[in-house]
């Protein structure tokens, strides 16, 4: 069993949606039963508010820039389809960061989702590319022993395992074996695999409490994604990434990630925090 180091910051994007207002019925009482499918009709759609915020230090610890934007995310399905037993449907995300100057930066991609009653795994994907003014203050980052060319590179890696920015097209990329998201039933303390290809990744069930989504209190599955992207044998402490689930989806994530800043010579300039919010905004 893999364990973790230190202590970081604290725990965004893509998913389904929801979430149960009322108390649980049982003692340890499974907001995820075994026999539980996604909603997944073609057209459906959500809804999801939040913000993204960066915070800059020197080598010293002194922090030199604070930036924090307001974003939207949309995500509606567009198909539907049995394949090799499993129910799958793909969703078209639209992530939005409004900028200071009012420009918006659109970013688009595509998750496709396969599930029986025992699993839901993304089986295929297409990332995105943001579109609209470009962001300031573009350095490199080192984090987990790998140096990205920027923070979308790095979300992007640590959200769908591919850093590309290339152009967007909606031909997507097979997960070779699937991502498993959700490991039913849920029950506290359960863990397993999520992923094993770019790095290891496991999902675990923390808990099932009451927590705050968009002003008001529902009760959820809180998830969390534990990963190893310097392959050291322990769970990396400078990532924190946290979803909430019930049995209609995933209604809030947060994510938190702490890197370093490099020099074209790859020396060091400071550390960067970055943190996405995200909760579902028509329940």
């Amino acid at each position: 069993m893999k364990t973790r180091r230190g202590i970081f910051i604290l725990a965004l994007i893509l998913a389904i949606s929801g979430c149960s207002k009322d108390e649980p019925t049982a003692t340890g009482g499974s907001g995820l039963p075994s026999s539980y499918l996604m909603p997944d009709s073609v057209g459906q759609s959500w809804h999801y508010s939040g913000y993204k915020t960066i915070l800059g230090y020197d080598t010293l610890g002194n922090r030199t820039d604070s930036i924090s934007y307001v974003l939207s995310l949309d995500i509606a399905i567009i198909s539907r389809d049995t394949i090799n037993g499993y129910q799958t449907f793909t969703a078209e995300i639209c992530c939005r960061t409004q900028k200071d100057s009012g420009g918006i930066i659109a970013d688009t991609g595509r998750v496709r989702y396969a599930q029986n009653d025992t699993l839901l795994a993304e089986v295929a994907y297409v990332p995105g590319t943001p579109v609209g003014p470009k962001q300031k203050g573009v350095m490199r980052i080192r984090f987990g022993g790998k140096t990205y060319k920027n923070i979308e590179e790095l979300r992007k890696s640590v959200l769908f395992g591919s850093g590309s920015v290339g152009k967007y097209d909606t031909t997507l990329i097979p997960y070779d074996p699937p991502r498993i998201l959700l490991d039913y039933p849920l029950i506290f303390g359960k863990e397993w695999v999520h992923y094993s290809t770019a790095w290891l990744s496991h999902r675990k069930a923390e808990r099932f409490e009451r927590t705050l989504v968009d002003g008001r209190y529902d009760y959820c599955w809180k998830i969390r994604s534990l990963l190893d992207v310097d392959g050291d044998g322990n769970w990396d402490s400078d990532i924190v990434w946290h979803d909430w689930y019930n049995d209609s989806g995933m209604i809030k994530r947060h994510l938190e990630m702490q890197g370093t800043w490099v020099g074209p010579l790859g020396e060091m300039l400071g550390t960067i925090i970055y943190i996405e919010h995200y909760e579902l905004a028509n329940p």
